[in-house]
């Protein structure tokens, strides 16, 4: 269901029609997925939901959403790193059209890349809408214009990593 309401919002995209129904669908999954407890299910809905949200121009909206959503993944305690890159990479598409959370965007692209690097997954690249952001000159620019060090992202990016590696393990039988 998730994927023919995609559907629609693409084409709604496409021809300006309504977006009544890929809504009914996302909420009707959400809600199904909530009252059964199906947690991945959930976390998928809210995602697609973001992207609707996204294409709509309600950024703030989506951005909302979208962080909600990444705050559900950690908490679900679930690994699945296609899922958390997607997910950066939905985060940066919004924010990159919110002018007041920029200041994100290194940090969001640094952790991009290194999962991209890690797990081999460089041709999720090509989803990140603003192409700026993979020229290594504007992000450069872009990060001093924040003035933020590398050193910043490096300690973001090991932290998340210790968290992440932590969560792999598994856990210590109680006696």
């Amino acid at each position: 269901d998730l994927f023919i309401g995609y559907s629609y919002q693409k084409i709604n995209l496409i021809e300006q029609k309504s977006w009544k129904k890929t809504e009914i669908i996302y909420d009707d999954v959400y809600n199904l997925a909530q009252r059964s407890g199906i947690v991945m299910v959930r976390i998928l809905a809210s995602w697609f939901k973001a992207t609707l949200l996204k294409d709509k121009g309600l950024y703030t909206e989506a951005y909302d959403l979208i962080i909600s959503t990444t705050s559900a993944i950690k908490r679900s305690g679930m690994i699945n790193q296609i899922l958390t890159l997607v997910t950066l990479i939905l985060t940066i598409n919004i924010v990159s059209k919110i002018e007041e959370k920029q200041i994100e965007i290194p940090g969001l692209i640094y952790k991009v890349f290194y999962l991209g690097h890690k797990y081999h997954l460089e041709e999720y690249y090509k989803y990140i809408e603003d192409e700026r952001l993979l020229d290594e000159d504007y992000l450069r620019e872009l990060q001093e214009s924040f003035n933020i060090s590398d050193e910043e992202l490096q300690s973001d990016s090991d932290m998340e990593e210790s968290v992440e590696e932590q969560s792999e393990q598994p856990a210590e039988p109680q006696e």
